[in-house]
């Protein structure tokens, strides 16, 4: 069996003191955590970028100065050339102007000029020695014509010392024809990366364009290592970012060391890289958070000690009330709590206070109800002994009982073979009575629907006789159209036979007119046409309406003879319906009789095999009284036994309930 999980001791404390304490030191070891997490790396990543914009801002300060430097140095050269440039192939001049060039910029080296372009005639100033340059790096370049300036490599005058090369061409007629070259030796150069304070510990690097290791505080590094053999892939990316321009944060380690970098260009194409341990960095910050703990710390103190001092005044009560609760465990239910506190342990109090209230009157009455018992529990043993004689006495009785019992259902079994005859022929009755009813309830059913077909045929005769009337009155209003239109006939005629006038007198006005009026009375012509195809038509019309007019008549007339009709239809079928309402009130009074008869059957014969199964019930119920009398005898024997030993147990209920007195009598009431 698996062992279950416990809390440590200190966990299981029963002082409620120690549990606030504890829960309380919990609770406030979690805010100072969670409060100091939150501020460290809220304030992390606030410094963190802090410090990436101040080595952004260092970078662009070096690399300024590193740009101004050289590019000085660029200048003063290319404008050394420009001069130069005039002097041809006056190799004498040349070396006058290197020569007071140099004493005026010490700092540069191995100056010297070739008058050619072909780099193997290139003559060391003021030593008389040739050397060829054609074979280095940066001769491509310089070939074409454009200011140049290297990598940092060893100096070919003086091996032992590394140097950047600053070439200048000698330009005639747009076209190189020489040029200059001085060394600048790269420790000069370094000087403003090596000499860059990053915080306490950090420090500057710088790389040339293929990642050699220019500048570094490991001076085994130097012009020994790239970039790429450092093995540290942030470091890579940052330096190739950077020499295409895009200046960059990184992080990353060295020698076990967590950095920050930054990695910006310069205009020549050196790269120069800033870190700082991450550690140094963000020291502020581990300091305020320290400095936070430290403060969270003493408040959580304080809370502590407050706690504490709330929690023994909460326990206080606590303690009193049980202190109180030990007594009224002891049995003395008298004292009561008296705490004056208006929180939860004041209410505590009240309902405890209530409660004793409740018990000690609930004591009261179960003592009362004990002394009540005991006094029971004597009338019951006095009873007992007096049903022992009256059980004797019920015995003898009950013997004669069972002697009248077995007369008595000899009776009631003759009774009941008369009573299902009887029942047998009220039931033939009841069924024949049912039939009838039956009978009588179909030609009551057929009869009403007969009533209510006569009485749907009424209610169509009506909307014929309605549907009737209306078509007469539209037809009459036919007539009264007819008419009309014949009257406008009349007034179309009249109008006709005033154009034919008007049409002869035109034309006789025309014949007066002679050539004049040939016109007119073309025109006078054809409205004559006019006026007798309108007389044609309106006579023709006129035929029409007379047709019209004498089918209208006969119509209103076959209308009014279909109205009477229909008058005298619905007459004869309301003298039907109600004939057919005479028969249906007869058929209902007679199917109302005959199933009153049959409901008078059907009780009978239901009253009769109630009374025939009531007297079977009679026998089988004296038969049991006859053999209950006997049980009852036997059972009046038993009883007389049990009451022997009810009176016994009444004794031992005294006895009890004296018992239950004197346990209630310890406990302490008002």
């Amino acid at each position: 069996m698996k062992k279950k999980f416990q809390l440590p001791n200190v966990f299981q404390t029963r002082k409620i003191a120690h549990r606030v304490l504890l829960t309380t030191f919990i609770i406030a070891i979690a805010i100072v955590a969670s409060m100091s997490a939150a501020l460290f790396l809220s304030n992390s990543s606030l410094f963190k970028n802090q410090i990436k914009e101040e080595l952004a801002l260092q970078a662009d300060v070096i690399t300024a100065r590193m740009d101004e430097e050289l590019q000085t140095k660029v200048s003063k050269i290319n404008a050394l050339a420009g001069i130069g440039q005039y002097y041809g192939q006056d190799a004498l001049k040349h070396e006058e102007l290197i020569e007071h060039f140099i004493k005026e910029n010490p700092e540069l080296m191995s100056p010297g000029y070739s008058l050619d372009m072909t780099g193997k005639n290139f003559q060391v100033a003021g030593t008389g020695n040739k050397i060829d340059v054609s074979e280095r790096p940066y001769f491509k370049s310089l070939s074409e014509g454009k200011l140049t300036v290297s990598d940092p490599l060893v100096n070919k005058v003086d091996p032992s010392k590394v140097s950047i090369v600053i070439a200048a061409p000698l330009m005639q007629n747009g076209k190189a024809y020489g040029f200059y070259i001085f060394g600048y030796e790269i420790n000069s150069a370094a000087a403003i990366v090596r000499d860059a304070k990053v915080g306490e510990t950090g420090y500057a690097i710088l790389m040339d364009s293929s990642g050699v290791v220019v500048s570094h505080p490991k001076a085994d590094l130097v012009m020994k290592t790239t970039v790429y053999d450092l093995n540290m892939p942030e470091t890579i990316k940052a330096f190739e970012l950077a020499r295409q321009g895009q200046n960059t944060n990184y992080s990353f380690t060295f020698d076990g060391v967590k950095k920050i970098g930054y990695a910006e260009a310069t205009k020549n194409g050196y790269v120069i890289q800033l870190s700082i341990p991450e550690k140094e960095a963000m020291q502020p910050v581990t300091d305020l958070l320290w400095k936070t703990i430290g403060v969270a710390l003493m408040v959580t103190l304080l809370a502590l000690i407050a706690a504490y001092l709330s929690a023994i005044r909460m326990a206080k009560p606590i303690v009193y009330i049980s202190n109180v609760i030990k007594v009224l465990a002891s049995g003395d239910l008298r004292p009561r709590l008296e705490v004056k506190a208006k929180n939860e342990l004041g209410e505590l109090a009240d309902h405890m206070n209530d409660m004793l209230d409740s018990f000690s009157n609930t004591i009261g009455k179960v003592s009362s109800a004990a002394e009540q018992l005991a006094a029971s529990s004597e009338e019951l043993t006095a009873a007992s002994v007096d049903s022992v004689d009256i059980s004797g006495r019920i015995g003898g009785a009950i013997d004669s009982v069972a002697t009248a019992g077995e007369n008595q259902m000899i009776s009631a079994e003759q009774t009941s073979t008369a009573m299902e005859e009887m029942a047998s022929g009220v039931q033939r009755i009841a069924e024949s009575s049912s039939v009838v009813a039956e009978a009588s309830q179909t030609s009551l059913d057929e009869v009403q629907l007969g009533q209510v077909a006569v009485t749907h045929a009424v209610e169509q005769m009506k909307l014929i006789h309605h549907s009737v009337g209306k078509s007469a009155e539209e037809v009459r209003e036919l007539e009264l159209k007819s008419n009309q239109i014949g009257n406008i006939v009349s007034v179309i005629q009249e109008l006709t036979n005033q154009t034919q006038l008007l049409s002869l007198n035109a034309s006789i006005e025309a014949a007066r007119a002679g050539e004049h009026g040939r016109g007119f009375a073309v025109v006078a012509n054809e409205v004559k046409k006019l006026s007798e195809q309108s007389a044609n038509s309106a006579a023709e019309i006129t035929a029409l309406i007379k047709e019209v007019q004498g089918t209208t008549l006969r119509a209103v007339d076959a209308m009014n003879q279909g109205v009477g009709d229909v008058e005298i239809g619905s007459e004869l079928i309301n003298e039907a319906g109600e004939v057919f309402g005479r028969i249906t009130s007869a058929f209902q009074e007679i199917s109302s009789q005959i199933q009153e008869v049959s409901a008078a059957s059907e009780q009978m014969s239901a009253g009769t095999e109630e009374v025939t199964a009531s007297m079977t019930e009679i026998v089988t119920m004296t038969q049991t009284t006859y053999n209950h009398s006997q049980s009852i005898s036997q059972g009046a024997q038993k009883q007389l036994d049990s009451m022997k030993d009810i009176s016994a147990s009444a004794e031992d209920l005294s006895h009890m309930a004296q018992q239950l007195q004197e346990a209630l009598s310890k406990f302490k009431t008002n």
